[in-house]
């Protein structure tokens, strides 16, 4: 392969070191590589606060592994995979951004989508969905910058470099 890009898949989810290897088989030396992934979750203010929310209303495993994305986030873990599966020049750097909102509706809308909480709403009736969106509104107040509008950090980790 001449080059390789990853947006939150590679290095985010399955076996990790395997995907590293992967990668470096598929890459002809020298040939250039992009990924995008997450870091901690806690540096990503709307997931996981939906899914500390979530987590009082539903079973683990309903929820996304964010505790699995967090280790994953570790100093040093990921470059030591990419390094030992034959990565010769690799940078890394962290990325934030802030995401906006237009409303609590829009916070709700994008909570109740299919990805990633879609299992965790499933499970709950239409009841309990009207708690768990107090609970996400009160959870979420802080993010507010205005009337009805808020403002989420986010924040992922950049990896580039060559074979």
């Amino acid at each position: 392969m001449d080059a390789a890009i990853s947006q939150f898949a590679f290095l985010s989810e399955g076996d990790v070191p395997a995907s590293a290897r992967e990668l470096s088989r598929v890459l002809k030396d020298g040939a250039p590589f992009s990924v995008a992934a997450w870091d901690s979750m806690e540096l990503n203010t709307l997931f996981s606060r939906a899914a500390q929310v979530l987590e009082r209303h539903v079973p683990a495993q309903l929820l996304p592994d964010f505790g699995y994305l967090t280790s994953l986030a570790a100093p040093g873990l990921r470059e030591r995979l990419l390094r030992e599966a034959g990565i010769s020049t690799l940078h890394t750097e962290m990325f934030s951004w802030q995401v906006p909102m237009p409303s609590a509706a829009a916070i709700w809308t994008m909570i109740t989508g299919p990805v990633p909480f879609g299992r965790a709403r499933d499970s709950l009736a239409s009841d309990e969905l009207e708690i768990v969106r107090g609970e996400l509104e009160r959870a979420t107040a802080e993010f507010r910058t205005g009337d009805s509008t808020y403002t989420f950090p986010m924040a992922c980790r950049l990896y580039w470099g060559s074979k």
